[in-house]
Parts: structure tokens; sequence; C-alpha cells
């Protein structure tokens, strides 16, 4: 690690984008022959300069580039051969973790580039060169100057890891889930939002290391114990998003809906408990849906009476109204603490619901759309207006990327 580096605990390094990098001793792969190359890496800003990610001196280049807006891949070919660019189809999203991955199939004359695991687009390289130089973490050589660098990258880099052959579909799907076992997956946390102990009208993040704040507005409120929403026009927001749209994440809160205020919804009424916005229009999160009346005996007074019946979900609600998915299996209880988790698995493509920790439902497939859009808790955003309020107090939220892979992670993780 060299220039303006830091290290960030459990975050990776931190390259501050004008002078820190880290380099290898010599050259990492034959680039005449198959490889990879993987990392993770989370930029604090894009846009302006392109970003190295991965380059080797001489050899091929892993970047982000300004005029494309998004990860791009730059092969090695031979001396005096335009450079042919791969272009990855998703925009980039500063502030989260992504996952990318370069490959050069050589006996297929073929560069392919990846992202969160997902094949983004390949392109033809008919013959390459030979790269003896290091291989650079965050920057790369300037085009045509043996000694002189550029495109320096801004945020952490992690996890980084070279294969001198072409992985599969499959292996790189493998390794963009970071598997542990059967049972667990590698997360990382990226927010993490505890009401205890908290007033005012802000709630900080002093766990997870990124420090993210939910701003609270309307009739929204902390006591201490909760952030209570009124269902009216409460709410919190923090500047988002929290993770990228195309990978795999994970969210968690624990919220008692307030059966009086939600008796009165018509049917197919909406509560938002978390949100993020896509690009597309759509939301991706947690909500309660009304879904009817049911009569039951009132244990006081023995008498019938109707209560709301409704359930939890998670999934993508699209712009249009329709969504995307997930059903709690039983009617949501009001007036008592319930944990939801939602986990959103990139590679499969399939969202699940648990409630405590429990799978409600079978693992549904449904297609992703980048998430870029800010934070909400307890309403979501339809254009510029917040929609879909919920009466409900909210004792914590948390949130990982990548996706828990059982019940049984849950509860190691989560603990309650």
């Amino acid at each position: 690690l060299r220039g303006s580096t830091t290290a960030r605990p459990g975050h990776g390094p931190a390259l501050d984008g004008s002078s820190g990098f880290a380099t290898t001793s010599g050259p990492v792969v034959d680039t005449r022959e198959s490889y990879t190359v993987s990392a993770w890496v989370r930029p604090d800003t894009l846009g302006g300069n392109d970003r190295a990610v991965l380059a080797q001196d001489g050899g091929f280049g892993l970047s982000y580039e300004t005029a494309q807006g998004t990860w791009t891949l730059r092969p090695a070919l031979p001396v005096g051969t335009d450079h042919r660019t791969v272009v990855a189809e998703q925009p980039a999203t500063p502030k989260v973790w992504t996952h990318l991955t370069a490959v050069y199939d050589a006996p297929a004359d073929e560069a392919r580039l990846y992202v969160n695991g997902r094949l983004q687009a390949t392109g033809p390289t008919t013959g390459t060169g030979a790269a003896d130089g290091p291989l650079q973490f965050g920057r790369a050589l300037s085009d045509g100057s043996p000694t002189e660098y550029t495109d320096y990258f801004d945020g952490s880099i992690d996890e980084v890891a070279v294969w001198q052959r072409a992985l599969t579909d499959t292996e790189i799907a493998g390794e963009a889930r970071m598997t542990l076992d059967g049972a667990r997956t590698a997360v990382e946390l990226v927010a993490d939002w505890s009401a205890e102990g908290a007033t005012g009208a802000t709630l900080t993040d002093t766990s997870s290391g990124y420090d993210a704040r939910l701003t609270l507005s309307g009739g929204a409120t902390l006591d201490g114990e909760t952030l209570v929403l009124d269902g009216v026009d409460g709410t919190a927001t923090a500047d988002g998003p929290l993770v990228d749209g195309t990978g795999s994440f994970t969210v968690n809160t624990e919220v008692t809906l307030e059966g009086a205020a939600v008796s009165t919804w018509d049917v197919g009424r909406v509560g938002q408990v978390v949100s993020q916005r896509a690009a597309d229009g759509s939301t991706w999160g947690l909500w309660y849906e009304a879904t009817g009346m049911e009569t039951v005996l009132d244990p006081d007074t023995f008498e019938e009476k109707l209560i709301p019946v409704g359930l939890w979900r998670f999934g993508r609600m699209n712009a249009d109204g329709t969504y995307v998915a997930v059903a709690s299996e039983e009617a949501a209880r009001t007036d008592e603490p319930v944990r939801l988790t939602g986990v959103y698995d990139a590679q499969e493509g399939t969202i699940e619901l648990y409630i405590g920790e429990v799978r409600n439902g079978a693992a549904l497939s449904v297609a992703n759309a980048p998430g870029r859009g800010d934070f909400t808790v307890g309403a979501a955003r339809d254009g510029d207006t917040l929609v879909h309020h919920l009466p409900a107090r909210i004792a914590d939220i948390r949130v990982w990327a990548g996706a828990m892979a059982s019940s049984q992670q849950l509860s190691e993780v989560i603990g309650d």
C-alpha cells in the first residue's frame, strides 16, 4: 500500500483517488493465456475521472470509465492494436459494494465482464499481448507511458482474487455469493440503526462503520425505544442507496404494527416498512398490505367482532402499482413486535421472506433493477412524493450487502 491509503477494519484498504494504490512486485498472470481477476469494490465517488480497479502494467485494465458511466474491461492486446473495451450494461453506483470479475478466455478469443456474478458484456480479442509488469490496485498506466500512472481509485477495494484460467459462469456466481458453507454466506453489514435510547430528529448508525444517518420528518419521532411512525406523514430517510440493486442484499427490522390504525384501511391499501427506490421507478422493500377483515370472538365480551387482516410482503413494487413479492403465510400480527427479513439473491435471481427465523413460502424468481435512490423508512417514493405511510413502531433496522443463506445464519447473525 502506498500513497494516501488507509485500512478500514473489515472493509478493505481505502484509497483517496489521487495518490493511494497498492502493487505487486511483478506480473501476476500471463496475459497471453486464459485468466480471471475479481474484486469487491466500493467507490466513494464516481464521475469526473476514470477510476482503475485492477490493471497489469502493459496489459489488461478493469475500471470505471466516466464516458460510459459504468464498469469496463480492456483486455491485453498486441502492441499497435487499438483498444477494445468491454462495457457493462448496468450503470455503476457509488457508495455501495459491487463484485466485479474480468475473464480472458484464450481458446474462445473472448473477454467477458461480470457484475455481481452475472455476465454483463463480452467482446472479441483476437490475439493478446504479453504484459510483464506488476498488478496495480487502484491505478493504471497512462496510455502510451511506461512510467506515469493515472485513474486513481477513490474508495475501497477488497477480496482481490486471480486465476490463470477462465472461470465458468457457475464459479463466478459462487465467488460473488461468497459461500462459506451450505448454510452461510459472507455478508457485510452496511447499516445498523437501533432506536434504543435515541431521541431527537436523527438516528445514527454507530455499529457498521459506514455512518449512515436516518433523518426523521413529518410525524416521525423517537421515544427512546422505537422509531414511532404516525401513518400520516411520518418517515425517516437515509441518503442512498445503501446496497447495489443489482447485487445481493439482506434487510431486517423489528416492527410493531398499530392495529387500531390499520383496522380502518380499505382492502389493498399498502404501508411501507422500508424501501429503496430503483432507477426504473420501482421500489424494493418490505411492506404491509390490507387484505380483508375477519370475524373473531372477543375474549372479554364473548361477542363477535371484525378485525383487520393483512399480509407482510417483500419484493419489488412497480411504478404502476403492480408488484412481484413473497407474502407471509399467516396474517400479520398487530400490536406486538414482529421481526421481518427480506433476502435478495442476485446470483439466483430470487427473493425470500422470513418471519422471525422461519422462511415463508418458496423463493420467488424476480428480475432486478439497479437501485440508486434513497433508503426510506415508513413510506415509499412515487416520483418526488412520499406514499404508503405506515402506522407502526420500529425498534431497529439492519441492512447487509450479500444474501444470507439460511434460517441458521439469520439466527446466528441477528441473534433474536
